[in-house]
């Protein structure tokens, strides 16, 4: 039993002492947090936009804080900025969202600190729970949401690896010439990226399109590979003696995410991934054989 008590007892400390490091970091970045057992001042956007509205508590620069509760007309949207704060629920800490209420007509929301605002929350949104009863992040639809990680990871996904070469690293005229896009090269990749709020699938592919240097450019679905057998190949006309060219790869990935997630408002949504172009070049030299007769 006691034993029992003293695990449980570090588990809470660990928790508290987390949530006082988020706290902490928050406001370096100048950033306020509502108190995490304050249910009033985690007021939702759809209080704000019901025109339940709220008393205004100021915060001193001229702007208040939605603390829940009373009547009132709802402010313009512009002149509101929604931050997400730690709060909790019964299942422990959790996401929840507080609305800036700035004087009308500010236009707060295009503001600096609304962009941070944004920014804050596409990251936390990642890494913590919703609330019970909270509703979607105010201002952005889920799939916005979703679609805005997406593309922050998909610039660091790996695709498969472009490394074009020809083997024997020259070409001889009237002889095809077999291009190689390396043995990590693909023409399709389904990479699945973990978000935190939702796990997503990308179904991507990539067509190859290659400028030969003498002129002379194509297009391919898949993969080049060695003699006898690989799909890229061209054969290159008389050229002087001591010739070369550049020849240029290009790859450009094209594809749709698909997200699935626990929380229903993340689960199912898709679109589409904008083109992710990889080019890669390098000299090949041109040689002609001649026979000999004796």
């Amino acid at each position: 039993m006691l034993k029992q008590r003293v695990w449980r007892l570090a588990g809470l400390t660990f928790v508290v002492c987390s949530l006082l490091v988020l706290d902490i970091s928050l406001a370096f970045a100048g950033i306020k947090t509502a108190p995490i057992h304050d249910d009033g001042i985690s007021a939702r956007i759809d209080e704000r936009r019901g025109g339940t509205g709220g008393s205004g508590a100021s915060d001193g620069t001229g702007r208040s804080v939605s603390t829940g509760g009373g009547g009132g007309s709802a402010p313009d949207s512009s002149d509101v900025i929604v931050w997400p704060v730690i709060s909790s629920d019964e299942d422990g800490p959790c996401m929840d969202f507080r609305t800036e209420v700035g004087e009308p007509g500010s236009n707060i929301a295009n503001s600096r600190e609304a962009q941070r605002a944004e920014r804050l929350t596409l990251d936390m949104i990642t890494r913590w729970r919703r609330c019970a009863g909270a509703s979607a992040v105010p201002g952005m639809s889920a799939a916005q949401i979703v679609a805005a990680r997406v593309l922050e990871a998909y610039d660091e996904t790996r695709v498969p690896e472009l490394d074009p070469w020809i083997e024997p690293g020259i070409a001889i005229t009237g002889l095809p010439a077999f291009l190689e896009t390396g043995p990590d090269s693909a023409s399709a990749a389904n990479p699945t990226l973990d978000l935190g709020v939702a796990r997503v699938r990308l179904d991507i592919a990539g067509d190859f399109e290659v400028d030969w240097g003498d002129g002379t450019s194509a297009s391919y679905g898949e993969p080049g590979g060695p003699w006898p057998d690989g799909a890229i190949t061209h054969t290159y006309g008389e050229r002087p003696p001591g010739d070369s060219v550049t020849v240029a790869v290009s790859q450009t990935w094209r594809g749709t995410w698909t997200s699935s997630s626990s929380d229903p408002a993340f689960d199912g949504l898709s679109g589409d991934l904008p083109a992710l172009p990889i080019t890669r070049s390098f000299d090949l030299p041109i040689d002609e054989v001649q026979a000999i007769i004796q």
